[in-house]
């Protein structure tokens, strides 16, 4: 097995698999695991430090900006708004009810993977990538 510990982000420490091959949480100086702790530091080893797992912030498109990015065609009618409207009321009740009362379209929500694969499939990629660029 192969033995590791890190810190937590309040500087205790995480180290497993033990001998009973469980891994052991909040280990602190004094507690019952330290020991085999400072043995494995004292061999050589480190103590991973604790990473702060930040998530990436999601992207926000307002309705507004994805409809007024997608071209109406001549009439405002037509190309690609009337390309997107056809795949949408392809949908489930419910996605056409959020995508018709949503004010802005959010990366971690849902239904954002399928708005992706919508423009991704009618526009292409480059395109689609312009459509849905984060509002300012």
């Amino acid at each position: 097995m192969d033995f590791s510990a890190s810190y937590d982000a309040n500087a205790k420490v995480t180290a497993g698999p033990m001998d009973d091959g469980n891994t052991y949480y909040g280990i602190t100086e004094g507690s019952y695991f330290w020991s085999v702790v400072m043995d494995w530091v004292t061999a050589g080893n480190v103590i991973e430090p604790y990473v702060e797992n930040t998530p990436e912030p999601a992207t926000v498109v307002y309705a507004v900006d994805l409809w007024t990015r997608l071209d109406g065609g001549g009439d405002g009618n037509s190309g690609e708004v009337a390309q997107v409207i056809a795949e949408i009321e392809q949908q489930p009740i419910r996605i056409r009810k959020i995508f018709d009362s949503a004010t802005s379209y959010r990366s971690d929500h849902e239904l954002w993977p399928l708005l992706q694969q919508i423009a991704t499939t009618l526009f292409g990629a480059e395109r689609a990538a312009e459509i849905l660029a984060p509002s300012v």
